[in-house]
């Protein structure tokens, strides 16, 4: 069996021949789950380009849900860098665009056809495409890893260091539908133990899935932390991007300022003492 790191090496030693891979089913997207995509979503059409060359680099951004990925993807797109996404979520993303774009058959995306589509609607003027990764991602990284074109790969892994909240964060998103403060909310949000520690329990899996990954291609990674970023965010971006985004930052409201209230502190709250003591069903 070929292992990840083989892959890997072919990859960056630009082998030509490529290892079967195999297609990824999805399931295609209705028309009210194509309308509930906020306009201003980076997967919108109005993001799509004609990229006159393929891409030079690549920044891989390695995130967990609510870590704040979102957030360093809209900074990187501001100061025109690249425009990073979950090009390989599953759930709305990849189908949406593979159909989109030409490189959905019969319920299946091809890999080769979509990343030399995502590579064609995505690379931005310096030459960078972005993609921004949650653990339960990679396998479909790895696999679409052989069709990229870019010579140069940055990782960066984006960790929260309070999981509790955004354990509550991440639960809260799944109870409203509020990804963001684009995304209209579709329910209210409630306190429940399970629900709220079963999003912790997922975070920790994806975190673990990140590190396997890391761990077992000896990947070099940058890291940076969602609460650095969101106090510094033109000083964390310098340090490991050196761009300067200091004059790209108005209009872009910090997501501690933006989605944290006092409901978010008592579930905190609660999620804690139940954890603690057992108390929580």
């Amino acid at each position: 069996m070929t292992s990840i790191a083989k892959v890997l090496r072919q990859h960056v030693g630009r082998v030509v021949k490529k290892p079967g891979v195999r297609s990824w089913r999805v399931a295609a997207l209705s028309d009210q789950e194509k309308r509930s995509i906020p306009e201003a979503d980076f997967v919108s059409a109005k993001f799509d380009r004609d990229a006159n060359m393929p891409p030079s680099r690549m920044i891989v951004i390695l995130s967990t849900p609510r870590s704040g990925s979102t957030y360093l993807c809209q900074l990187l797109h501001n100061a025109g860098l690249c425009t990073a996404h979950e090009y390989l979520q599953r759930e709305h993303y990849l189908p949406l665009l593979a159909e989109r774009w030409g490189s959905l058959d019969g319920g299946r995306v091809q890999p080769g056809r979509y990343i030399a589509a995502l590579e064609g609607h995505r690379t931005s003027d310096s030459g960078v495409l972005g993609i921004n990764l949650h653990g339960s991602h990679l396998q479909r990284f790895v696999a679409a890893l052989p069709f990229c074109s870019a010579e140069n790969v940055k990782y960066v892994w984006l960790q929260r260091r309070d999981k509790l909240r955004q354990a509550v964060s991440f639960g809260i998103a799944k109870q409203t539908g509020q990804w963001s403060s684009e995304f209209g909310r579709s329910a209210g949000k409630q306190y429940d133990f399970r629900h709220f520690s079963e999003r912790l329990a997922m975070i920790h899996r994806h975190e673990d899935l990140v590190r396997a990954f890391i761990a077992g291609n000896e990947v070099a990674c940058d890291q940076i932390c969602y609460e650095d970023l969101t106090a510094d965010p033109a000083a964390v971006v310098k340090a490991c991007f050196d761009i300067d985004i200091a004059g790209s930052l108005s209009g872009i409201d910090r997501p501690l300022q933006k989605q944290g209230d006092a409901t978010n502190e008592d579930f905190v709250r609660r999620l804690a003492h139940d954890l603690f003591f057992g108390t929580g069903g």
